[in-house]
């Protein structure tokens, strides 16, 4: 682990803790749309299945607001003695929750396209680069390809052609996709 200063440290816990509450909020909704649940469901969940201690303090607020905006509704039900409240996803809050999902990949996504440029100006090998961001093919491709390939033996040349096969079937396979989409709406 690096060591930092008290002020960086301080600096990384604040993003950390501003990313948590981005996405703690997504779980919670994606929590919803596979099952209704309980707060202290929830907060097990959490727990089970991400990094993240999920406290009451800060799962409570999240159901309040995210209910307000009717993004999920809550049922009260007797369980024994006690009233539970169950939350569940709305139409609404499932448009939310895709949109949301959306936008963290595109922003997923971007992350990684920088630090692929990074990584790409202090690699030389093919092999070395994060293939799964189309961006990065096509940053290592422009300035360094033809220099790099003259260098390489035969057995680094054939693994990147299969690298590149790969992504080019991947891409085949989204553009089927996307021609399938764009022909449902042209038949509406």
């Amino acid at each position: 682990m690096v060591k930092l200063s008290d002020d960086a440290k301080k600096f990384v816990d604040r993003i950390e803790r501003e990313m948590k509450r981005g996405f703690i909020s997504t779980i919670v909704l994606f929590i919803l749309r596979n099952y209704p649940s309980h707060g202290y469901q929830i907060i097990k969940n959490i727990e089970q299945h991400t990094i993240w201690h999920a406290s009451a303090s800060s799962i409570y607020p999240i159901l309040k607001n995210l209910s307000r905006k009717g993004f999920i509704s809550c049922e009260e039900i007797k369980d024994g003695e006690r009233i539970r409240k169950v939350y569940n996803l709305t139409k609404k809050g499932e448009q939310v929750l895709e949109l949301v999902n959306e936008k963290q990949q595109n922003m997923i996504e971007s992350i990684n396209s920088i630090m692929d440029l990074h990584s790409l100006n202090s690699t030389e090998s093919p092999s070395e680069i994060n293939l799964s961001s189309p961006n990065s093919l096509l940053l290592f491709m422009k300035p360094n390809l033809e220099k790099v390939i003259d260098g390489y033996d035969m057995e680094k040349l054939q693994l990147f052609k299969r690298k590149i096969e790969f992504l080019i079937n991947h891409f085949n396979h989204t553009l089927h996709t996307i021609d399938e989409k764009i022909s449902k709406f042209q038949k509406k």
